[in-house]
């Protein structure tokens, strides 16, 4: 029997190493695309294979998805964990820092436009698979989603960030009856707090491999904290 398939996008060494290694551990054959990445012909020690994309290359998306399925199968599980951000000044947030071009290519760009490029090649893939695989999206998100007016020093991954998560939300709606999940991981603080670079590789491992081994859709905006996992806040 085949193993079941992992897709991860973004090879950070704190999340996107430890998701692929806890899928790894849990049996999946695992991509890993990373604009660092070369292409590899095999899986590594580690079980992973290596493939170039950069998310704001849509042709990249589409040529990472391929190159999975002719070398591991069709991925039943894609994690995005990529993210950019300008910092601007954040008493002029529309001042002279503020780079429309990327803005649009890269905060709307991979934030935003490739999470809906990612999901629907994720989805043509749960299409062809057997009832029983996972047919799970995860997408690394933050508060930015929630608290959409306290942080202008980075308005523009805000609104990427923000538009992601409507986007899922709404996903998870259309797709539930087809059993296909969708999240936007938020991990917080205990007391609900953005964990802002305290964000951690083995709190996302753990919770992204239970939200894959969960047969129902629970909260699309999954906000969590390592110990309690999925914790609902006031804000998002």
């Amino acid at each position: 029997m085949s193993k079941p398939v992992a897709l991860v996008f973004g090879a950070g060494p704190k999340i996107g190493a430890a998701v692929a290694n806890a899928f790894t551990n849990e049996g999946y054959a695992v991509a890993i695309a990373s604009r660092s990445a070369n292409d590899a012909e095999h899986p590594d020690d580690q079980g992973l294979l290596s493939v170039k994309a950069d998310l704001a290359k849509l042709e990249d998306v589409k040529r990472a998805f391929e190159r999975t399925k002719v070398k591991l199968g069709t991925p039943s599980v894609v994690v995005h964990n990529a993210s950019i951000a300008q910092f601007l000044d954040a008493a002029d947030p529309l001042g002279p820092k503020f780079d429309i071009a990327t803005f649009a290519a890269s905060e709307l760009g991979v934030n935003a436009v490739s999470v809906a490029l990612v999901a629907q090649l994720a989805v043509q893939g749960f299409a062809t698979l057997p009832a029983s695989a996972s047919k799970t999206f995860i997408y690394t998100g933050n508060g930015l989603s929630s608290y959409i007016t306290t942080a202008p020093v980075i308005t523009g991954a805000n609104a990427g960030k923000s538009a992601a998560a409507t986007l899922i939300a709404n996903w998870a709606a259309a797709y539930k009856d087809k059993s296909y999940k969708f999240y936007y991981a938020d991990e917080r603080t205990d007391e609900g707090g953005l964990r802002w670079k305290g964000t951690t590789g083995p709190a996302a491992a753990k919770w992204y491999v239970e939200l894959s081994k969960n047969p129902k859709q629970l909260e699309p905006i999954f906000t969590f904290t390592h110990d309690k996992g999925y914790v609902r806040f006031d804000k998002w």
